[in-house]
């Protein structure tokens, strides 16, 4: 397996042991962060979140001419408490 194949590997099974992810987006200058359902298709080209016409990101995302977004998907394995 090269390198490629290993970090798809690993994608795939990221994306197959969540399925809530943090979408964030932004409108005049300021950040917007939201928790949405996610599916990634098998190629690991796109991932899908459904939400209706009325959030705030559905019209975030509509205002940019080319939208932008970051996807924030992790297991939480390697989080640890201070103290």
């Amino acid at each position: 397996m090269d390198k490629t194949q290993a970090i798809q590997q690993r994608l795939r099974e990221l994306f197959e042991s969540q399925n809530l992810g943090v979408l964030a987006t932004h409108s005049s200058g300021q950040p917007y962060a939201s928790l949405v359902a996610f599916y990634a298709t098998q190629d690991l080209k796109h991932l899908f979140f459904v939400t209706p016409k009325t959030t705030r990101k559905f019209e975030n995302l509509k205002a940019d001419h080319i939208p932008e977004a970051t996807a924030l998907i992790e297991t939480g394995d390697k989080i640890t408490v201070d103290g």
